[in-house]
């Protein structure tokens, strides 16, 4: 049986390849995907904010245990997110969005820099995480413990 609409429907157009849109040529043989530092949502209050890293295990913490967010106001180059179970450590630059997204509780999700798995981006102003350094408060009392505090 031969489709009565087939005439109205589009074909999908054939994907551009990113090295094409970014005039960059991709690393290894995949595609990277473009970076992107700070996710967020409109409506994401009493959510989690779910803190990505470049190895090691990422943390989904409840905004509700988040106690203090701790950043210089005039460069915007380090924050401190600082739970009632761990600390983040954010270094990067133009991280202001960052700071305010994560006031407003509408962060969804900050990642940090893996140049194995994102482009490196074309908008200087845009957030970037360079490094995202997260220690639990398990870590620290074991810290703590073997020095003989």
């Amino acid at each position: 049986m031969e489709d009565p609409l087939a005439k109205f429907r589009k074909e999908k157009p054939a994907p551009i390849p990113l090295a094409t849109l970014t005039g960059q040529e991709p690393k290894g043989s995949c595609l990277l995907e473009p970076y992107i530092a700070l996710h967020t949502k409109d409506k994401n209050r009493g959510s989690r904010l779910d803190m990505r890293v470049r190895s090691g295990l990422s943390h989904a913490v409840l905004y509700q245990h988040l106690y203090e967010i701790v950043y210089d106001r005039k460069s915007y180059e380090t924050v401190y997110l600082i739970y009632n179970s761990l600390s983040a450590t954010l270094e990067g630059y133009n991280l202001r969005a960052v700071v305010d997204a994560v006031r407003l509780g509408s962060a969804e999700a900050i990642t940090e820099w893996d140049e194995t798995a994102y482009e490196r981006p074309l908008d200087k102003s845009a957030p970037f995480i360079e490094k995202l350094t997260i220690i639990s408060a398990a870590e620290i009392r074991a810290k703590k413990a073997a020095q003989g505090e």
